[in-house]
This record gives structure tokens, C-alpha cells and sequence, in this order.
């Protein structure tokens, strides 16, 4: 099953309520990921051009994010070069809900303003950049 298909048949069997994207939506938000967080190289994958960013090794680090996210909403997103798709999801909580209910993936965490980037990747690195990076930064693992 591709990764899409996998996500929203979790989304339906643990009824999270989502927001979606529809096409230019979808383009714009990624244009302006790659205008913040991006070093300006046209290079796979976004996690390894990225600007300012802290990390940490951590096999379940994708479980830590539900911390930074709280009770806020965010915006889980996936590689662009791989399919660009776009869902918000209403707090940390269905985010994890979401992904330990799904096979391991790269994927990234934002929200509508911008202000942090959060991915998790095949090789168990959580990146952090924007107030994100400083999470990561003060992080005793």
C-alpha cells in the first residue's frame, strides 16, 4: 500500500478530523517551506538541505514530537519529490495516533505559520529548525 493511501485509511478508521490542501494550496505551502527552511540547492531530500537545523539520533523520536505540538494544530506533510501531500491534523495527539498506526516513513511536521519544521527520516534522525531546532537543542536524550 503507498503511504497516501495508508494515511488516510487511518485518518478514517480512527476518525481524525483533518484539513487538506487542494492543489495550489498545497504548492504554495511547500514553495514556502523550501523559502524558509531550504539551503537553496535543488537537491533529494529536503531533511538533508536543510538551513539552521539541530538533530538528534533517536529510533522513537517520531513519538517526542507529540510534545512540541501539544494541544495545537499541525501540518504533516511528505517529501515533495516523492508526492506532494498535505494534511492538518488538530493536535499532537492524532499525529501520533496517526503514525503508530502506519509503516515507518519520512516524513515533516509543520503548522500554518512556519515558524518550525520538524521531520523525522529513515535513518531515526528527528531534525528540528525554527523554534523547533531550539527544542531539539534542550533536549536530554
Amino acid at each position: 500500500m503507498d503511504i497516501q493511501k495508508e494515511i488516510n485509511a487511518v485518518i478514517i478508521e480512527n476518525g481524525i478530523t483533518t484539513g487538506t490542501y487542494d492543489f495550489t494550496g498545497t504548492k504554495k505551502f511547500y514553495d514556502e517551506i523550501y523559502a524558509k527552511y531550504h539551503n537553496g540547492k535543488d537537491e533529494y531530500p529536503l531533511w538533508d538541505n536543510l538551513n539552521n537545523f539541530s538533530a538528534v539520533y533517536n529510533k522513537d523520536g517520531w513519538r517526542l514530537i507529540r510534545d512540541f505540538i501539544a494541544e495545537k494544530k499541525c501540518i504533516l506533510f511528505l517529501e515533495k519529490a516523492d508526492a506532494e501531500f498535505v494534511i492538518e491534523l488538530p493536535d499532537g495527539l492524532a499525529l501520533n495516533t496517526l503514525l503508530e498506526n502506519t509503516a515507518g516513513f519520512v516524513f515533516y511536521v509543520s503548522n500554518r505559520d512556519l515558524n518550525f519544521l520538524i521531520c523525522f527520516n529513515d535513518h531515526d534522525d528527528l531534525l528540528g529548525a525554527g523554534t523547533a531546532g531550539k527544542w531539539i537543542d534542550n533536549m536530554s536524550i
